[in-house]
């Protein structure tokens, strides 16, 4: 797979012992540096993606899909999709896109450290003590003397609902405490409501939380509510449905309902997570024959499995060049070839290693908006997974990277996303 263009990057040895995430001017810093993780910035994903240090981490590659499956322009053979022409990409294909739906918080970042705080605790997250967790953040709270509330819910559809009634009573920070399901619920009613919103991680891969820089420790979370910084925060939607990390259908959802059902019955922790995946991964797979569109421009997929990403920390881990288009907010569009088993098992294995920019059974692409128009099929309904919670959606399906969606308490030092 061709590399996007792009300026090498030359840096002399003392540039390139500085060259740590606090120092870079541009908002891509929090992405690659030690304010997440306490590493010096990922120079290989930045030089991968063609950014000019000495320009000040502006993108150098054009904005193009690199979609280009043999399903393009080939017609169904069940006759579920008329032929398409191959698309072409211009350079300035989002140059003239018509403005994303937007909502502006209710609460204004100045007031926000007088808010009343409202945790809502997933009973059912992780496999950390709650009782444990709930001392420790009305601990930590209850230092700044700040009004504080927790919401414990025993089931996660009861989420939203707690949520709602909660700020019914009184504008206030939402507070989730769980794992990255919980974070989206609760982000949905903020987003909703125009509220600020705050993540307290006890969940067991707490993507979310990770990304944003947020401490793991309950007491460390929770004192971020108090002592952050309100910041506004891009988010993702799919028609309307809120999520944070990533949101995807076929293969890639069904092992997330997999791994759920089989941490419910052998326990949650990543060993059951892993296991559960790669058993997933040996069964057959459907193929959608899709009819898309990626910022406006038709394309003709054929793949078991399409992920969209909002998480760059996740997609830098895999070793994928579209962290950078995630931080410069936009989507990471992953569609997977109709790849054999072993080969899919060889794929998991590269992305655990970190090894996934040059994956050729992998077609990458980056844009503002998609839309799934047909699944090659007489359905009108698919399962899509948001943060790995699952919802039925309704065709046409409508992705969107939205800027601003949200006003999130961060670590002090955390730099604002686009």
């Amino acid at each position: 797979m061709r590399k996007p263009p792009g300026r090498r990057i030359e840096l002399s040895s003392s540039q390139a012992r500085d060259f740590s995430c606090s120092s870079v001017a541009c908002d891509l810093a929090p992405y690659f540096g030690s304010m997440r993780s306490g590493r010096r910035c990922s120079m290989a994903v930045l030089e991968r993606c063609g950014v000019d240090f000495e320009a000040g981490c502006r993108r150098k590659f054009p904005r193009k899909s690199r979609l280009n499956l043999p399903g393009i322009g080939e017609s169904s053979q069940d006759g579920g999709m008329p032929p398409q022409p191959t698309p072409s990409f211009p350079e300035n294909l989002v140059a003239d896109r018509a403005p994303l739906p937007e909502k502006s918080p209710q609460v204004a970042s100045a007031a926000v450290d007088s808010l009343p705080i409202t945790v809502l605790m997933n009973a059912g997250s992780g496999s950390n003590d709650k009782a444990d967790a709930r001392a420790a953040i009305a601990s930590a709270i209850g230092e700044s003397d700040r009004e504080l509330e927790i919401l414990t819910a025993r089931r996660p559809r009861d989420l939203p609902d707690l949520a709602r009634r909660a700020a019914a009573r009184r504008p206030c920070i939402l507070a989730a405490a769980g794992g990255d399901g919980t974070l989206n619920a609760i982000a949905q009613v903020a987003w909703e409501l125009r509220l600020p919103l705050g993540v307290i991680p006890l969940g067991t891969f707490n993507y979310g939380a990770r990304n944003l820089g947020i401490p793991q420790d309950p007491a460390g979370a929770a004192r971020v509510l108090v002592e952050g910084r309100p910041r506004q925060m891009a988010a993702g939607f799919v028609n309307g449905r809120i999520f944070l990390n990533n949101a995807s259908f076929g293969l890639y959802r069904r092992l997330i309902e997999d791994r759920e059902s089989h941490k419910q019955r052998f326990g949650r922790n990543r060993l059951v997570a892993l296991l559960s995946g790669v058993a997933t991964l040996l069964y057959r797979h459907h193929l959608y024959r899709l009819d898309l569109e990626i910022d406006g421009q038709p394309v003709a997929l054929s793949t078991p499995s399409v992920f969209f990403g909002r998480n760059a920390l996740q997609l830098e881990q895999l070793g994928l060049d579209e962290a950078l288009c995630v931080a410069q907010g936009e989507l990471a569009i992953l569609a997977l070839r109709d790849i054999g088993r072993l080969k899919m098992l060889g794929l998991v294995v590269r992305g655990a290693l970190g090894q996934l920019a040059n994956a050729t059974d992998l077609q990458q692409s980056c844009a503002r908006r998609v839309e799934v128009k047909h699944l090659g099929e007489r359905r009108r309904r698919i399962r899509v997974a948001l943060d790995g919670e699952v919802e039925r959606c309704s065709l046409p399906l409508v992705v969107e990277a939205v800027p601003d969606a949200l006003l999130m308490m961060l670590p002090g030092e955390a730099e604002k996303e686009r």
